[in-house]
């Protein structure tokens, strides 16, 4: 038996469309320009939208709370491709690779965003995506919004020239930053896009091949506020660098560092450096949000020292990954109002 639900009045009609899920609104959106118009009334439950170009992955997925509450697969999009609004409709889905096609990923996402009146929050990225999909994202977030929520790297390696480019060219503002590289051998520096980010994370997965492409200056002279790195290839000098630039003003916004580093010998690390070593007696929790989860952990002793401006910062070196594993966690935070 068929309902005319076109007929309800609008209050009662947007009560049954709020019981739709993505998928139903989607296609209810699709059989008028009136329809289309009603779903952009309603104000939906609040979700968040992932666009993603990684191989393997739904390109539109949907999430609540960190949590993913529906999701749109690249046959779902193509067998409804015949109804996506415009001139031209996209016909190429994949690249090589199985990556998905940037035109295909930016013609849904921006329909599906402006039906649900929400801007796109975390952009998934394949480190090997090529020049020209790179250019054409970057370009089109450019116009859609000024800011994004998350942005994630994840790859077999990378093409340092295109996620250079598409950094060179992006005019929006990135919170939280995330590098997943499984690294079949060593890589040089490049621009990562650490320097505007407000977090930062990078993994190499392996630490026979660990995070080499990220250059101490960047670190030093970023505005990132929070920085997190596995299976990191820097030693005593380069810490030392990281130590003095913040201590005279470079980054002045980090309250966080942490990198897993072989063993480090502290009088070399803190050559030049003025601090007051505690007591491992002295047990001082630590506390913060770092993408988008709470992070705890327990200072036993370490090392004080202070910046130029008065902000109090304790180093320590922590317990080893596992007992295998000769990485150990650098730690560097800043107390919170104890200038």
């Amino acid at each position: 038996m068929s309902f005319p639900i076109l007929e309800l009045p609008y209050v009662p009609l947007s009560i049954v469309l709020k019981h739709f899920n993505q998928m139903e609104i989607l296609d209810f959106s699709f059989i008028s320009k009136k329809c289309e118009l009603i779903i952009k009334s309603i104000k939906f439950a609040e979700f968040k939208i992932s666009l993603s170009l990684q191989p393997t992955q739904s390109p539109i997925v949907f999430y609540h709370s960190s949590l993913w509450i529906f999701r749109f697969t690249v046959d779902d999009l193509k067998k409804r491709n015949k109804y996506l609004k415009g001139k031209t409709k996209t016909t190429k889905y994949f690249n090589k690779g199985d990556t998905i096609c940037a035109e295909f990923a930016k013609k849904w996402a921006n329909y599906i965003c402006n039906l649900f009146r929400i801007d796109v929050s975390y952009l998934r990225m394949n480190t090997n995506v090529s020049l020209e999909d790179m250019t054409i994202i970057s370009k089109w977030m450019n116009k859609r919004q000024s800011a994004l929520e998350y942005c994630d790297f994840t790859g077999c390696d990378a093409n340092r020239e295109s996620i250079q480019l598409f950094f060179k060219k992006a005019k929006f503002s990135i919170h939280r930053l995330s590098y997943e590289l499984t690294q079949p051998n060593e890589m040089k520096p490049f621009s990562c896009g650490i320097l505007d980010a407000t977090e930062f994370f990078a993994t190499s997965t392996t630490s026979e091949y660990p995070v080499n492409w990220i250059k101490t200056d960047d670190i030093i002279n970023s505005s990132c506020e929070k920085i997190l790195i596995e299976a990191c290839s820097f030693e005593q000098n380069d810490i030392n660098r990281i130590l003095k630039g913040w201590i005279e003003g470079g980054n002045s916004r980090m309250n966080f560092f942490s990198a897993a580093v072989k063993i480090l010998d502290f009088e070399l690390l803190l050559d030049g450096i003025e601090f007051e070593e505690r007591n491992e007696s002295l047990i001082r929790p630590f506390k913060f949000d770092f993408m988008g989860k709470e992070v705890q952990f327990q200072f036993k002793g370490g090392f004080d020292i202070r910046s130029k401006d008065g902000k109090l910062a304790t180093i320590q070196q922590r317990n080893p990954l596992g007992p295998e594993n000769y990485m150990f966690w650098f730690t560097m935070s800043v107390w919170p109002n104890q200038s």
